[in-house]
């Protein structure tokens, strides 16, 4: 089938279904590139919330730019990949300082923004200005490599420029570039999924190679796994009085900038003793651990294996870290695993000897 002609087969399809998203057709460049970078990492599902919460809180680019990054990673907590936040940040301050405030309008620019690459500058470029850009996700690669039996990896550089290739001389002719873009995005999103597409309702089956080789399932072609690496991370959970002690993570890592309790990283799963805690977080060899609670957390490549060891202590006799109450702990942003610790198990800061019941 003929690229003009495909294209207009798709936007006739897309003018009869909507989907209502907050961003769906947005001409804020701002929002659109806030809602782009936390669909990065994740589902539309979980996004949703998380977009809604972000731009309530920072509604306008000057006031991502001018709040705090302890508070834009509270804000973000949840999302992962901490990274994105401060991009978010770094880029907001530099709009403000070198672009006056106002979102650069060049495809050159936007790409020049820390934690922007060519899928966010295009869509960006093409809802917000109708500029002929092609923003080629997953699920554009995803059908048009099905389409036209593509042999290249998901993902890959080869593929999406490949995909731009055959999109993109129809946009730049098409009087709405953003018209094109939702409805390729929708098209791979709704028709031609990932897991059982649906051919049958397709208005492109037809002419299809994929379908007409039964093959849809192995286009675009995906790399082999690599396994997820096991990190095991104990935790002292050292408790006294309401109060718990915390420390930020600083180093390049998973989590930087967020809060956990005091840490040893091992290379085993097996329990820390009584003398281990004394010995690595340098604590009174009196002290006696009241329980020991293991949680996973399962990240794109590394499994974390998390054991938390309950200690009361006496503030004296912890030197690592800083002393917390339960209410500047909800105000902190927490690491990942530490997260599920503490929602179930907040109880230990009013009375530690209720970890007996499990209260």
């Amino acid at each position: 089938m003929d690229s003009s002609i495909l294209i207009a087969t798709i936007l006739d399809w897309h003018s009869e279904i909507d989907r209502n998203l907050p961003w769906k057709y947005n001409s804020s460049p701002y929002k659109i590139w806030i809602s782009e970078i936390i669909l990065q990492q994740t589902q539309v599902v979980q996004g949703l919330r998380y977009y809604e919460r972000f731009v309530d809180r920072y509604p306008t680019v000057h006031d991502l730019a001018s709040s705090t990054e302890s508070d834009l990673l509270k804000v973000w907590e949840g999302l992962g990949y901490n990274s994105r936040a401060r991009y978010l940040h770094q880029s907001a301050k530099r709009i403000v300082d070198e672009f006056g405030g106002k979102f650069p309008v060049e495809y050159s620019d936007i790409l020049s923004l820390k934690g922007v690459g060519d899928y966010t500058a295009s869509a960006i470029s093409a809802f917000a200005y109708e500029q002929p850009h092609v923003a080629v996700d997953s699920n554009v690669e995803r059908w048009v490599s099905r389409y036209y039996g593509i042999a290249s990896y998901k993902s890959s550089q080869s593929l999406k420029t490949e995909v731009k290739s055959i999109l993109l001389p129809v946009v730049e002719k098409h009087e709405s570039p953003a018209e094109c873009n939702q409805a390729f995005i929708d098209f791979g999103a709704l028709v031609c999924t990932a897991k059982q597409p649906k051919c049958i309702d397709c208005p492109l089956s037809q002419t299809c190679y994929g379908y007409a080789q039964s093959k849809t399932a192995d286009y675009p072609l995906v790399k082999p796994k690599v396994p997820r690496k096991k990190r095991y991370f104990h935790y002292l959970v050292a408790v006294d009085n309401g109060h718990v002690v915390i420390n930020k993570r600083l180093n390049k890592d998973i989590w930087q900038g967020m809060h956990e309790f005091p840490l040893y990283e091992s290379d085993s799963l097996q329990d820390l003793t009584h003398q281990d805690l004394c010995r690595y977080f340098d604590i009174n060899e009196s002290t006696s651990i009241e329980s020991i609670i293991s949680y996973q957390q399962i990240l794109t490549h590394r499994i974390i294996i998390g054991k938390f060891y309950l200690c009361k202590l006496k503030r004296g006799t912890v030197k690592i870290g800083q002393w917390m109450s339960v209410d500047q702990v909800k105000k902190i942003a927490v690491a990942g695993i530490v997260r599920l610790y503490l929602a179930d198990n907040m109880f230990i800061f009013n009375d530690i000897n209720k970890i007996e019941n499990g209260k």
